[in-house]
């Protein structure tokens, strides 16, 4: 409730207030159906499936927990934008002239390379031969995101299409240009090619069309048929949430649509972090 006294609806997404708020453990530990109820109400699930929720808590693994309610997060559209946002975005998707079946990595380096990818790059090259003085670079090839589509090419399903959602653009042309998907045809996004953080963008125009492009890439990554990426990156658990939905429409039955991970952790962790 705001100073005059308006309900108001929050939407935490940073720091450990988001944590403590998006937490199930937190949410379903004391007085369990009553707090359920309260909470997950608020993105739209029913009594239901509140209850469902609830009586369900202390059987199901975390993960299909964070599975449930991703799903319910999707359905309930929380995220959304102007229509002039919409136009853009349109705009931009409709100049990568993408088919409607393709896939989609999205390979997050700059400075996420310098504390939290660390640990998983030097274990990559560590189980390569390398150690940290020798490994052949600070970041996690992409031929290891496309041997995660390998399986397709060899059962004879040819990869004709691939989105790239990247901030080092220039790295990875170089890198396609070595891989040996000559038939391949790889995309990229024509408004993102800069490699430093959005946030460190200080002209509010290049900072807005940098916005444009990176809602473009959520747009493409969420909606690709397959996906391939990893969870240290915040893009990452959010493409999960929004590939999450329910099977048959019903609680219980939340499935996320192929997703594949190139390294790190196989847990997606807390919905909205």
């Amino acid at each position: 409730m705001d100073e005059d006294g308006r309900n108001v609806s929050a939407l935490p997404i940073g720091g450990d207030l988001r944590h403590l708020l998006m937490s199930p453990k937190f949410n379903m530990s004391e007085n369990l159906a009553r707090k359920a109820s309260d909470w997950v109400s608020h993105i739209g699930a029913t009594q239901h499936e509140a209850g469902w929720l609830a009586n369900h808590s202390q059987s199901l693994s975390l993960d299909s927990i964070y599975n449930q309610i991703s799903a319910l997060i999707s359905r309930a559209d929380i995220v959304t934008f102007q229509p002039w946002v919409v136009r853009e975005v349109h705009s931009l998707i409709s100049r990568i002239d993408l088919p409607k079946r393709y896939v989609a990595f999205h390979v997050r380096r700059g400075d996420k390379l310098i504390a939290e990818a660390k640990y998983w790059v030097d274990e990559y090259w560590a189980k390569q031969g390398y150690n940290e003085t020798t490994q052949p670079s600070n970041y996690i090839p992409l031929s290891q995101y496309l041997k995660q589509v390998q399986k397709e090419e060899e059962a004879g399903v040819r990869l004709t299409d691939v989105y790239i959602a990247t901030d080092d653009q220039d790295t990875i042309k170089q890198e396609i240009k070595l891989s040996g998907f000559s038939n391949v045809s790889f995309h990229m996004n024509p408004d993102a090619s800069s490699t430093v953080h959005l946030q460190s963008d200080m002209e509010c125009s290049k900072r807005y069309s940098r916005t444009i492009a990176a809602i473009a890439d959520l747009n493409l990554l969420s909606q690709s048929e397959i996906f391939v990426g990893e969870y240290n990156s915040n893009w990452g658990r959010l493409v999960h949430t929004a590939r999450t939905s329910f099977v048959d429409g019903m609680i219980g039955t939340a499935r996320q649509f192929d997703m594949r991970i190139a390294f790190g952790s196989e847990s997606r962790g807390i919905p909205g972090t």
